[in-house]
């Protein structure tokens, strides 16, 4: 089983070209496809940046060892670049110009201030695959204008009323629900989402309330949200967060439900003062916990024999990215025209390391989606067949890393 050294080495070349362009350079003129990004290899939200630049690079040496992304008569290399943006908003134009700057025909755009990367990418003619929810509702609402944007994750908005609609089935006594986030992009984006999505499944929101990220002392908010009697706590954003959050609501008996959509279930097991939490992670698309695997899954066509570098759905995600993208250029025959490209991406199917992934005629990519729930040592896994079913399609019981069909 061989190991993926990719994110290490983009970890390292914070703000350079990630170690797949090399001195060879990129661009198709010299035999090579470039997927740049412009994202979080650390800061605060890396969790979401360095499994992104992961997938990328297990599917960049996926599709060289199987001979390059073969278009018409030529063969190219796949390569990936990769800018940190630190998870600084005001870093975030700069890494774009670089991912221009690196050749690429497409990028995967941040998770903060993303229309600022989007307006070079759109100038330049760079696909942009965006996880943002200010860009995704651009691609809803103007699409037509928009032609290079896509989403390499079902659409937020939408995928978070499927997720509480999940949670309140599994789960008919959470009637109240309490959401803390940190106070930029995502955390905003993520707590009016699901705001909005447990009022659609019709569970009242009794508080919502935003922390500075480098907070570590969530004991006012929680103190003040323990009047209100919340059955659930939605507790964003990184994992660090979340724990956190939880155990100090569990030292103060507030809720006996907690979610987060980032933590693995591992996570969960291995931190201490959650033994009394029902722990709910929604999950966007397939992915990959040591303690809970799908069986039918192969997480080592990934993640080879090292941990995910964060959110494994985000490695996920941006490995079937790359393979929908290769193939849309050999259906468009080009490797160089942004626009041809674009318009061949919907409709394009992967089978891969976790079943099919398929770019929607909508634009975002959907898959099979999966529900954690952990319970003292139990882990149960709710399978899902795509991003807007809400009955399972199968159910497993989990217990130290073996996963049985209930």
């Amino acid at each position: 089983m061989i190991g993926r050294s990719g994110i290490v080495c983009a970890l390292l070349a914070a703000g350079l070209a990630a170690c797949g362009g090399g001195d060879e350079g990129s661009g198709s003129e010299k035999g090579t496809v470039t997927f740049g990004a412009d994202t979080q290899l650390s800061g605060n939200l890396q969790v979401y940046g360095a499994p992104a630049v992961q997938g990328l690079e297990a599917a960049a040496a996926d599709l060289n060892a199987a001979g390059g992304i073969k278009v018409g008569d030529k063969t190219y290399k796949a390569l990936v670049a990769a800018e940190d943006n630190g998870s600084d908003p005001s870093a975030v134009g700069k890494a774009a110009r670089a991912v221009v700057d690196d050749g690429s025909i497409a990028a995967l755009g941040p998770d903060i201030s993303a229309p600022v990367a989007y307006s070079t990418w759109k100038q330049s003619g760079v696909i942009t695959f965006t996880p943002a929810f200010d860009l995704q509702a651009t691609l809803l609402e103007e699409a037509d204008a928009n032609p290079l944007l896509f989403s390499p994750v079902p659409f937020l908005t939408s995928l978070f009323v499927t997720s509480m609609k999940q949670t309140a089935a599994e789960f008919p006594d959470i009637k109240t629900v309490a959401i803390i986030a940190p106070n930029d992009d995502e955390g905003q984006g993520a707590s009016a989402a699901y705001a909005a999505a447990s009022q659609e499944v019709g569970i009242e929101v009794v508080g919502q309330e935003l922390f500075a990220g480098n907070a570590t002392d969530f004991s006012p908010i929680l103190t003040s949200l323990k009047k209100k009697s919340p059955d659930l706590i939605i507790a964003l954003q990184s994992p660090e967060h979340a724990v956190a959050i939880l155990q100090q609501a569990a030292q103060l008996g507030v809720g006996k439900y907690g979610l987060n959509d980032v933590m693995t279930p591992d996570q969960v097991l291995e931190a201490q003062g959650l033994e009394d939490i029902t722990f709910i992670i929604p999950n966007f698309n397939p992915t990959y916990s040591p303690s809970a695997t799908i069986p039918d899954y192969s997480p080592e066509v990934i993640f080879g024999d090292e941990e995910p570098a964060g959110n494994p759905g985000a490695a996920v995600a941006l490995y079937y990215s790359y393979y929908v993208l290769a193939q849309a250029m050999q259906e468009a025959g080009t490797a160089t025209d942004a626009e041809a490209i674009a318009k061949a991406l919907p409709g394009q199917s992967y089978d891969g390391p976790f079943g099919t992934c398929t770019m929607t005629e909508a634009r975002d990519l959907q898959c099979e989606t999966l529900l954690d729930v952990v319970q003292g040592d139990k882990v149960t896994v709710y399978r899902f067949p795509n991003p807007s079913s809400v009955d399972p399609s199968a159910v497993y019981e989990c217990r130290g890393g073996t996963c049985k069909a209930r």
